[in-house]
């Protein structure tokens, strides 16, 4: 249930995105900066995602997925909660 509450989070920040606004655009522009420490945190948890994968395909442990998203929730809603990502 709380990763849920993390996905609905996440789409209620998109639902604020213009709709004129070309997504792809904004992340290739470089303009990105990273200014708080819950910014940080998620950057590095999001980053993080590809070693999960892999570790999960050598160690057959699925179990490291449902951890990391259970993680990630936990630090997307303290990023949430702190920082203003849309007005």
């Amino acid at each position: 249930v709380y990763n849920l509450y993390a996905l609905t989070r996440v789409f209620s920040i998109f639902k604020k995105i213009p709709q004129n606004i070309d997504m792809e655009d904004v992340l290739n522009e470089n303009n990105i900066s990273i200014t708080d420490d819950n910014e940080r945190e998620l950057a590095i948890q999001i980053i993080q995602f590809h070693d999960i994968l892999e570790r999960v395909g050598k160690e057959f442990h699925i179990h490291f997925i449902c951890d990391y998203l259970y993680k990630l929730s936990i630090t997307f809603h303290n990023f949430y909660t702190k920082c203003r990502c849309m007005e």
